[in-house]
């Protein structure tokens, strides 16, 4: 921020010694063929109504009418504005110039009116070029600055990486030590890296191998067992996978929702169905489970459901996500449509 009010500040001091230079310019020229008065007063209106065209038209008209796709408004405006600046420098140079200080040139002929509309018509071109210079350097500063955005993102990403390999080799360590004495704690370790490293490494890219989002739903499955007091009667249907792909973190919510909603831990028997099939070019992904008592339990879902549908929504015209009783379980379905 303080950095943009220095350079907003150097350009204004830019633009005012550059108007002062034009203004000397024009003294220097008027000088030897003119009087004291006229040296100074005729320079002074010339560049005021130049400095009343160009800001008229760059800070007002172009901004108001122009930039905002309204060109036949701009151009009727634009030639009522030229008028109107003609006609009041002409009675200005008139009334000081030709009455006050006796300047025989500045009277209303038909010379007099074609060089003060033709100075105006060249400051109007001038402004106009002005306007398209300034946003050109507008937009490739804004280009320029994206690019130092995107560089420092990418600095920030890469920074934020050793933290995670820090993570897993810990992660590895302490397996290799649990190991010795617990294969089984080394086991689930194991499982925790493996969907970390997912989270760090494949939920943030586009499209993940089928296989992958499989792997970590496993992991899951696997790590939720061990909360479970007593153990869960699940089967797992999947078919060949090969090649494809698919959005990460799609399959996830579903059964995130069966943990969290759809089984009794309490209950000695929890049977749970979780089928992946491939039909007519869709993936159909089922989960489920016996309707709980509390009938709330299964129907509610949290907002996972919620922000997957918003996702699918975003990613796809031809989805089905349902979660409905049928019988006494409770089925949640997705099919989505395989590239």
């Amino acid at each position: 921020m303080q950095q943009q009010k220095l350079q907003s500040v150097d350009i204004t001091k830019v633009q005012v010694v550059g108007w002062l230079v034009l203004y000397c310019i024009h003294v220097a020229y008027y000088w030897p063929v003119s009087g004291v008065a006229e040296s100074f007063v005729t320079p002074f209106i010339a560049v005021g109504f130049y400095l009343l065209i160009i800001y008229g038209n760059v800070l007002w008209l172009i901004p108001t009418w122009y930039a905002r796709g309204r060109v036949g408004q701009y151009a009727a405006v634009l030639f009522l504005f030229f008028v109107a600046v003609v006609a009041v420098r002409m009675w200005v140079n008139y009334e000081v110039l030709f009455v006050r200080l006796n300047q025989t040139m500045y009277d209303y002929s038909p010379r007099q009116i074609a060089y003060v509309a033709f100075s105006t018509f060249l400051t109007v071109i001038i402004s106009v070029v002005a306007y398209a210079a300034i946003r050109y350097f507008s937009l490739l500063k804004m280009e320029e600055a994206r690019e130092a955005q995107r560089y420092r993102a990418e600095l920030d990403l890469l920074k934020a990486r050793v933290q995670p390999h820090f993570l897993f080799n810990t992660l590895n360590n302490i397996y290799y030590e649990a190991y010795r004495e617990s294969p089984r704690a080394a086991a689930l370790i194991d499982k925790l890296s493996g969907m970390m490293r997912y989270f760090v490494e494949e939920s943030p890219r586009e499209q993940v191998a089928l296989s992958t989002e499989i792997a970590f739903l496993q992991n899951y499955i696997d790590l939720e067992r061990i909360r479970m007091r007593h153990q869960l009667q699940l089967t797992f249907e999947l078919p060949v996978i090969t090649t494809q792909q698919i959005p990460p973190m799609l399959l996830m919510p579903l059964v995130e929702n069966l943990f969290k909603h759809g089984i009794d831990k309490r209950k000695p028997e929890n049977p749970v169905a979780i089928s992946l099939q491939f039909v007519d070019e869709h993936l159909v992904f089922t989960v489920a489970n016996p309707l709980p008592e509390e009938k709330h339990s299964a129907a509610a879902g949290g907002f996972g459901l919620k922000n997957l549908r918003q996702r699918l929504q975003m990613l796809y015209t031809d989805f089905t996500l349902r979660s409905e009783a049928e019988g006494n379980r409770f089925v949640s379905t997705l099919s989505i449509p395989l590239a």
